[in-house]
């Protein structure tokens, strides 16, 4: 790499679709790279395309400037209607245009509860990743009612759901299409989320869609591994935006798909119930109906994964040392009922699945067990919430790989604890200041957050862990292993496939050690095989 690299500060990139022009730009340590912004994988989705299928995008002449952000999906961003229902871009971030051999790509698909985020660097700048020799690619997609309202029943409206999904298909058939022309490597894919954007990943593994679009995954803070069934999801919506007809799926559909963009981007119908039961959801991903051609999935994933092209792949797998510590922390310290509301009944703080598909007298039944695990201090309640959020399906993941896949799994666990790093922490508490390692908080070790990330000193505990997490992400990345230099003499061993697994803890110095997590996920496993419903 030489400063002939970068001599053009406007690249122009031939596409299949049209030559588009990005810009040369540099990251907070520095470091140069090429970046192209707002370029488009499908057509727009407006009108009486919306809800259904990403439609092939068509050709255009001349140059399309692609230097400036494009619109996130039209959302609720601190109570402000931010982007646009036109949300099908690309961000392309590019660290050599030519180089020996094709660079390794990692596609992103951002979090936010299906229904929020940014894929832009407005959000999660490349900068750190850019220090290595990669192509990063950030997916713009529909969320919320646009990507994952589904009429199941009606085939004539070609809206089976997951349409969000559908999106991020549509963009890795056109980032294969195109990788050579950004110097990347188009067999050598990676697909990669967080939260919400790590359980679509999980969805994609489970489908035959997917097959030949990437060759590893990473999955970082959400599991799903099924469905969110939310009776008469679309009428409630309609009925919330004034519709007075009949609970039919043809008519409801007419209705939403002539309301003005902003209608759509807000919903608040849960029921005090669905509440209850922790659901903070209303759209996400589902199990279509067999008659969908292009179909994400139509079993749910926990079964689907059994036979699925992607257990011949290697997988990389994390999560934080306390994943719901900031939005639980909050909310029952202000609650000083909250210990009797918890004893009361149990059963609500059982996983969604269960109190979904168990009878209420098992439902008691396992509400006692799970007090016996985990009820007695308020780092107890907050960690049962991050079981419920997070560690038990990843667990179920990691076993169904045991299980089903002779390929690699490497576990992390993150628990670098940072004030100058936690955004996450600052803006959920403000002043308080707890210890500790929440959702989202190893983000920020991997991608820039401008207007809060800060260059830090090299020498410091910050920039060594970043520079771990960078490296280790890139050698995966690259080859499927994510042991590197940078983190000798420590060696990350991919999970046993037959005693209890181990993970990588991320903290200011790295050591492999059992999942502390493991034993209670064993006796989840148990509440699991007394309701008779899959595990893994």
């Amino acid at each position: 790499m030489s400063e002939e690299d970068y001599k053009n500060e406007e690249p122009i990139v031939e596409t299949t679709h049209g030559k588009i022009r990005g810009k040369l730009l540099h990251g907070i340590y520095g470091d140069p790279y090429y970046c192209f912004e707002s370029v488009p994988y499908a057509a727009s989705p407006l009108g009486p395309h919306r809800f259904k299928s990403p439609r092939p995008l068509q050709p255009w002449t001349g140059i399309r400037e692609c230097t400036i952000t494009g619109p996130v999906c039209l959302q609720l961003y601190n109570n402000k209607l931010v982007g646009s229902e036109d949300c099908l871009n690309l961000s392309i971030y590019v660290k050599l245009l030519r180089s020996s051999k094709p660079l390794p790509i990692l596609v992103y698909v951002h979090g936010g509860m299906f229904k929020r985020g940014d894929y832009t660097r407005r959000d999660w700048g490349p900068d750190y990743l850019m220090q290595e020799e990669l192509i990063v690619i950030s997916v713009g997609h529909r969320l919320g009612a646009y990507g994952f309202l589904s009429f199941p029943d009606d085939p004539t409206l070609e809206v089976s759901g997951n349409a969000g999904l559908k999106d991020i298909i549509c963009a890795l058939r056109w980032i294969k299409a195109n990788a050579s022309n950004f110097n990347g490597d188009p067999m050598n894919i990676t697909l990669g989320g967080h939260s919400s954007g790590s359980i679509s990943v999980q969805w994609l593994l489970a489908s035959s869609q997917t097959e030949g679009l990437f060759h590893r995954a990473i999955l970082q803070g959400g599991y799903g591994p099924e469905s969110q069934c939310l009776p008469n999801i679309a009428y409630r919506l309609a009925v919330q935006q004034g519709y007075q007809g009949p609970n039919e799926s043809r008519f409801i559909f007419e209705y939403l798909k002539g309301l003005p963009s902003e209608q759509l981007a807000d919903f608040h119908a849960l029921t005090d119930e669905e509440k209850n039961m922790g659901l903070l959801i209303a759209f996400a991903p589902v199990v279509e109906a067999s008659w969908c051609n292009d179909a994400v999935v139509t079993s749910e994933p926990v079964l689907a994964q059994r036979t699925s092209w992607s257990n011949h792949i290697p997988l990389l797998l994390g999560a934080t040392e306390n994943e719901s510590l900031y939005s639980s922390y909050g909310k029952y310290t202000k609650d000083p009922t909250f210990y009797e509301k918890i004893h009361s009944e149990p059963q609500r703080k059982l996983p969604n699945v269960l109190q979904w598909r168990c009878p209420l007298e098992l439902q008691h039944l396992l509400g006692k067990q799970l007090l016996a695990v985990h009820i007695g201090r308020l780092c107890e309640a907050i960690e049962l919430d991050s079981y419920n959020l997070v560690y038990h399906n990843m667990h179920r993941f990691v076993e169904s790989r045991r299980r089903y896949s002779t390929q690699p799994v490497y576990l992390q666990r993150f628990a670098m604890d940072s004030r100058k790093f936690s955004f996450y922490r600052n803006r959920a508490l403000g002043d308080v200041f707890i210890p500790g390692v929440g959702h989202a908080d190893e983000l920020l070790f991997l991608f820039h957050r401008p207007g809060f990330s800060v260059a830090v000193c090299k020498n410091s505990d910050e920039y060594k862990t970043m520079r771990r997490m960078v490296s280790m992400w890139s050698a995966f990345i690259t080859r499927g292993n994510p042991n590197t230099p940078e983190i000798e003499p420590q060696l990350w061993s991919p999970v046993d496939p037959t005693s209890a697994y181990k993970c990588l803890n991320v903290d200011r110095e790295l050591t492999l050690i059992e999942s502390p997590e493991y034993r209670k996920n064993l006796v989840r496993d148990g509440w699991y095989k007394q309701a008779e419903l899959p595990l893994y």
